[in-house]
């Protein structure tokens, strides 16, 4: 497998650890680098520099470098290079107030254009797949205060049954989980390196009690919420 890292259209190779992270959960993939260097030797990794990272040519990661950890003494230089997708400028940024309301019949792909637009964020592209059905006139998309832009756009998203994700260019994918099998299995000496397995216990008790409302309105001093048992999850 060719694990190849680019950095600044540069390639550079004998990291001594690579990891990448990719989820239908998060719209950003996260990479962290590790390498060593000679002490009369300087890096040329610096915040903010563009990262992308293939796997035999196919790229899975495609945004910037955000953390540098550098730890050295009389005998080792080592740097660790941290980052995500392109996408995380849409997690990390807030809409503003005045254009954050979509109540025109739109699509989510139209609204999420519009916000990158807003944010500047014009490298970032949307695909789509299998289009939704746009929101009609009485459909109001208005962001939240303290509402992140990429979590406005989840939000509007789900009305669909879409998630968002990044693709391996740091563009956002807007789909569904797919049901088909990869048909790629992990076996043991195959193609796995590394394995753990942690299993705890703790904090676990023989009775637990549900204490939900019934009726709250009703209550008074005078007449309490009574449960019965049936009304105890054990």
């Amino acid at each position: 497998m060719a694990f190849v890292i680019e950095i600044n259209g540069k390639r550079f190779s004998r990291f001594t650890h690579k990891r990448v992270t990719k989820s239908l959960e998060h719209a950003a993939g996260q990479f962290q680098l590790v390498g060593t260097i000679s002490q009369d030797s300087v890096y040329p990794f610096k915040v903010n520099d563009i990262c992308r990272i293939l796997i035999n040519d196919k790229p899975i990661i495609n945004g910037y470098i955000e953390t540098l950890d550098i730890d050295y003494d009389v005998n080792s230089h080592t740097i660790t290079i941290g980052g995500r997708d392109k996408t995380s400028d849409l997690i990390d940024s807030h809409v503003p107030k005045p254009s954050a309301t979509y109540s025109r019949v739109t699509t989510v792909p139209d609204i999420t254009k519009a916000i990158l637009s807003v944010l500047g964020l014009d490298g970032t592209n949307i695909f789509e797949y299998s289009p939704t059905k746009p929101f009609n006139y009485l459909d109001i998309n208005s962001c939240r205060d303290s509402e992140t832009a990429f979590r406005f756009i989840e939000r509007i998203a789900r009305k669909s049954g879409k998630i968002l994700t990044s693709d391996g260019n740091g563009d956002l994918l807007l789909t569904i989980p797919s049901e088909k099998q990869t048909g790629i299995h992990f076996k043991n000496g195959l193609n796995i390196k590394r394995g753990s397995l942690s299993i705890d216990y703790s904090n676990k008790y023989n009775k637990y009690k549900v204490v939900g409302q019934k009726n709250l309105g009703a209550q008074t001093e005078e007449d309490p919420l009574d449960l019965d048992e049936s009304q105890l999850m054990e």
